[in-house]
Order: C-alpha cells, then sequence, then structure tokens
C-alpha cells in the first residue's frame, strides 16, 4: 500500500501523484535521486508545481522508497 493513503485526511489525487512518480522515474535513477535532493531542499520542481504540499510529500516519500531498494548509487 501506498504512503500517500495515510499522510493526510484531507484529499489527495492519486492520479496526479502516480502521474508525477510515473514520470519522474521514466527518467532514470541519476534523475531520480537528483530529484529527491531537490524535494527535499522545497527547491522549485516543475513536475510537482501542480502538486499539494500532502501530495508533493507522497511523490518524495515514494521516490525515496523506490530507490532504497538500491545498495548503491545507480548508473542509470
Amino acid at each position: 500500500m501506498k504512503y500517500y493513503h495515510f499522510i493526510s485526511a484531507r484529499r489527495m489525487d492519486k492520479e496526479k501523484i502516480d502521474h508525477c512518480i510515473e514520470l519522474l522515474c521514466n527518467r532514470g535513477c541519476r534523475e531520480v535521486t537528483r530529484t529527491i535532493g531537490i524535494m527535499e531542499r522545497h527547491e522549485p520542481l516543475p513536475e510537482a508545481a501542480a502538486l499539494t504540499s500532502e501530495e508533493h510529500a507522497a511523490v518524495l516519500h515514494e521516490l525515496q522508497a523506490i530507490m532504497a531498494v538500491y545498495d548503491k548509487p545507480c548508473d542509470i
């Protein structure tokens, strides 16, 4: 079960979250790692501009979970 089902009582747009995650993951793990850093620093990210703060947190958490499966930095 995905993280964003738990983080807020406010309604989040699951399709918007999933679309953002898919868009970012399609760029490869190096780019996802870079994107995680940007999101953690709360810097502007065009792909996440339409997300609420709760949706932003859900995307960040999901990306972190995806990248956690790698033992070392990836080369993709």
